[in-house]
């Protein structure tokens, strides 16, 4: 073919992401290798992964852009036009309003499982070639719907074409493919966008690939980070029982969770190897466990959640883990792995249940303000007008006012919400594996 395309670059800033893509890896070890697509190496969608999140409105007037490198061959001039566009048919509208609603009502369920394109075309510019291969040359994505379409993952094709002064738009060879990540805001920790060129193979912080295919697939179509750790936080119930339930066994112990001296740890990728049906660190979770998932999956794309604590103020768990003098009294709950709603872990001495918790723990947003809430992966509470008896009206915890998530989690009087107490402080989650 006449002319080649070599290389496509996505994340070609990585101390910025206003008008480029953001700095991700694909997972602990792996980093994203850079140009994102490359000639003979890139040969799927998933071999050329790029994330973008919507931007500050003061940014919005500025369009994305790319950079790309091509090849040419003695027939081609040195000076072509060279644009991509989405190789997809156009649908025509439909005339009539029959089919117009149709066609609206079609495409809205379709947005669901087919693949939107929110970098657009790219725009046309003049390429000037010093020898048979290009300087990469920077393109405008003026079409980009990156800063309306909330949390998407898609593959997406480009067929490049090229034109001489005054010729018709003529193909290159074969269309690029590309996986494009859309996240509602740009992620908070555990991840990061830090940047230091001394650092073979970026920040291990940067968000993961392997961390964004199913935080947004759980949170699809989310409009904005808050919906999106809703659905995160459902999502995370729903892996139970087949991938993770309540560790009654073990007394509630945590697993995929250590604390130290940043906050929270979490062993990010032996989770990703459970939700793989690998071993990773077992089946068992707990609350501790559930928060950090929930923050890690949630707060990748932009959602600002922490995790916190609740108990009596005297409980100190260095004494004696298992010791429940002090621990506050439950209203029925249904835990992650069951539908069956008890006082926590019924067994044939205790059949109702331990019936108390040592302590509580979840993700919180605007923890200690006025406007404090919190999400909860564990267990679901009854979302009736009377919480403390049956029959329960399960209702998942997203962003829930704690006064009112307290009343539905623990019981009335003293022992109960008067020892459901919040930590003063909430912590952060960070990555320890």
């Amino acid at each position: 073919m006449p002319l080649q395309v070599l290389s496509v670059r996505f994340n070609h800033d990585p101390t910025s992401a206003t008008t480029d893509a953001l700095n991700i890896r694909k997972n602990l070890t792996q980093p994203i290798v850079l140009p994102e697509w490359r000639r003979g190496e890139t040969l799927r969608a998933e071999d050329s992964r790029a994330a973008y999140a919507r931007r500050a409105p003061a940014d919005r007037g500025r369009p994305f852009t790319i950079k790309a490198r091509f090849r040419r061959t003695a027939e081609i001039p040195p000076a072509v036009q060279i644009r991509a566009r989405d190789p997809r048919p156009v649908e025509p509208v439909p005339t009539g309003c029959a089919g117009v609603v149709l066609w609206l009502v079609l495409g809205a369920l379709t947005s669901f499982f087919r693949s939107v394109n929110a970098l657009g075309d790219v725009a046309p510019r003049d390429v000037v070639f010093a020898g048979d291969e290009s300087d990469e040359v920077l393109f405008e994505l003026p079409f980009a719907s990156v800063d309306r379409v909330g949390v998407r993952v898609d593959d997406i094709s480009w067929q490049w074409e090229y034109r001489a002064q005054g010729g018709a738009w003529l193909p290159f060879d074969n269309p690029t493919h590309h996986r494009i990540y859309c996240l509602p805001d740009t992620p908070n920790l555990p991840w990061g966008q830090g940047y230091d060129p001394a650092t073979p193979g970026g920040n291990p912080l940067w968000p993961w690939t392997d961390v964004l295919d199913h935080a947004c697939w759980w949170a699809n179509l989310s409009a904005d980070a808050d919906t999106a750790a809703a659905r995160v936080t459902g999502a995370v119930y729903s892996l139970g029982p087949r991938y993770i339930t309540y560790d009654c066994p073990n007394h509630g112990r945590s697993h995929y969770t250590r604390y130290g001296l940043g906050g929270l740890g979490f062993a990010c990728t032996e989770f990703l190897d459970r939700l793989a049906d690998g071993p990773g660190f077992g089946r068992f979770v707990n609350c501790t466990d559930c928060s950090a998932i929930v923050i890690t999956f949630a707060n990748v794309l932009g959602a600002n959640l922490r995790t916190r604590r609740m108990h009596d103020p005297q409980w100190n768990t260095s004494v004696d883990p298992l010791d429940r003098s002090l621990a506050f009294a439950l209203n029925e709950i249904a835990a992650i792995g069951t539908d069956a709603w008890t006082r926590v872990c019924p067994d044939a001495l205790r059949p109702g249940g331990w019936g108390n918790f040592n302590y509580h723990e979840t993700p919180w947003v605007d923890a200690g303000t006025a406007a404090e809430a919190v999400y909860d992966a564990c267990l679901k509470v009854d979302g009736d007008a009377d919480p403390t008896t049956r029959p329960h009206v399960p209702l998942l915890v997203t962003r829930l006012p704690f006064a009112e998530y307290r009343d539905r989690l623990a019981a009335p009087g003293p022992t109960g919400r008067g020892r459901c107490i919040p930590q003063a402080d909430a912590s952060d989650v960070e990555l320890m594996s």
